[in-house]
């Protein structure tokens, strides 16, 4: 294979060390290995990696805004398939390494969705918009391959928490998640065998999801015996995901291998809730509590799903009227809107518009301080804009270990772990770990003059670097 490039979301210098990645660290010590740069809490990251373009200029951020019957309503729906709208195809990744003459392999990239139709294959993410399905032939493409493969009980999304899978116990865990390590290479094994490529793009979400939930306790020195277990186990995943990547990069042999992430992760020590921030400012209402009979019935389906019941299932979010503000932030991501006439506020003028904005980020910045969590949170002015979607219009610099959950009441929550509890009460996605800025990108091959890894997109314009020259 001339070239392989796999890509880990996830993966940083903590999640490298603290998850024991061994074999991978060692591999990639052998080449370049870089921090490019990122908005890696707003920035989906993998557009970034196939398109060269980054999410201020494309727009495709974590969460962004929209309008939706008239209401400012929240969307992660800024994958591939949004892409598209904005990026013309034939300058995606796979589409121009087509052009130069190579066949390429697409397997499971994040916010691929849908399988692209590449002169090669392409097993579009069951994890990126769909959760714990099965694969089905029309995941694949071309679609005649699934008849020479046995998927009838593979399930490569694995993602864990409220309204996904959710283990039992530590064996459960082992044995669903080990089952997804098989699952992953075996089929990506049996798809290079069957279909020779020159290009293969691969993908996982492994490490993200044990990053997510374990890298609390795999900080830690536990001194219970239910948290060493479980360390244990987690440790045991992760070396059994290790050596399979080992395995299947020495099978393929590529000439040159690019190790890719689209963030890194870290300890979760407080969730922010931004907008109750904004709140305290008086720059953003709550929702009333009891506005239409569902607001009744809510409390009374958690409380009896819990109670009554014994199922898992989250708390009840606080709400915020994002309509009737003057400024709303979108969940897990670190920017502030102005609700202006792209929602459902008023319009400025240029100037009034950069008066308001300065005077609230002055107001802002010294509430932080008033409150003491101006070593926390930062608020800076977002000058880079776009007439194909809604800009943020406020940056808020959040320490590392930060992020903005909006699941808590108050502005700042310090995060407690309790893993014992999290297999008996259920757990969100991000339980003890978040993005962080430590994002890798890593080459090894013979043309070492060629890669740029200052920004997450050059990683891009360094791929088809190689790829021209091999072409050559």
């Amino acid at each position: 294979m001339k070239i392989l490039i796999f890509g880990i979301d996830g993966l940083g210098k903590d999640s490298l060390e603290k998850l024991g990645l061994s074999k991978l660290a060692k591999r990639m010590e052998r080449g370049i290995v870089s921090n490019p740069k990122i908005h890696n809490i707003i920035s989906r990251g993998w557009p970034e990696v196939y398109t060269g373009k980054n999410a201020f200029q494309i727009g495709t951020f974590y969460q962004s805004p929209e309008l939706k019957n008239g209401s400012i309503c929240p969307t992660n729906k800024t994958g591939l398939n949004y892409v598209k709208c904005k990026f013309k195809d034939e300058y995606l990744l796979w589409n121009r390494l087509n052009d130069y003459g190579y066949k390429v392999g697409l397997f499971t990239i994040p916010t691929i969705s849908e399988p692209e139709q590449v002169n090669g294959f392409c097993v579009a993410a069951t994890g990126a918009g769909r959760i714990n399905n099965r694969l089905s032939e029309q995941d694949f493409y071309p679609k005649e391959i699934v008849r020479e493969l046995d998927i009838s009980n593979v399930d490569l999304g694995l993602r864990m928490g409220y309204g996904a899978y959710l283990p039992d116990s530590i064996q459960d865990l082992e044995t669903t998640t080990n089952k997804h390590i098989v699952d992953y290479f075996d089929l990506l094994n049996k798809l290079v065998d069957k279909m020779p490529v020159d290009v293969c793009f691969a993908a996982s979400r492994f490490v993200n999801e044990m990053a997510t939930k374990f890298i609390g306790l795999l900080n830690d020195n536990p001194k219970n015996s239910f948290d060493i277990k479980l360390k244990k186990a987690v440790l045991g995943l992760c070396s059994n995901f290790d050596s399979q990547l080992d395995c299947f990069i020495n099978k393929v042999k590529p000439q040159h291998l690019f190790v890719v992430s689209d963030h890194g992760l870290g300890r979760l020590n407080y969730e922010l809730n931004l907008n109750q921030f904004l709140y305290e400012a008086n720059l953003i209402k709550k929702s009333p509590k009891f506005s239409n009979w569902k607001d009744i019935l809510r409390p009374l389906y958690y409380y009896s799903k819990r109670k009554i019941f014994r199922k898992k299932i989250g708390v009840i979010l606080p709400k915020y009227n994002l309509d009737n503000s003057s400024f709303f932030s979108i969940g897990f991501t670190n920017v502030i809107y102005l609700n202006d006439d792209r929602f459902s506020g008023k319009s400025y003028s240029n100037s009034d518009r950069e008066k308001y904005l300065i005077s609230t980020i002055k107001e802002l910045n010294i509430k932080a301080k008033n409150d003491g969590v101006e070593n926390l949170i930062r608020f800076e002015q977002n000058y880079v804009k776009s007439s194909l979607f809604p800009s943020p219009d406020i940056v808020c610099k959040i320490a590392t270990g930060i992020t903005n959950s909006e699941r808590r009441k108050h502005t700042l929550c310090q995060q407690e772990f309790m893993f014992e509890k999290f297999f008996k009460e259920g757990f969100y996605g991000e339980y003890s770990g978040c993005k962080t800025e430590d994002t890798i990108a890593s080459y090894l091959g013979d043309n070492s003059d060629m890669i740029n890894f200052k920004n997450l997109t050059n990683v891009y314009d360094s791929i088809l670097k190689i790829a021209e020259s091999e072409k050559k």
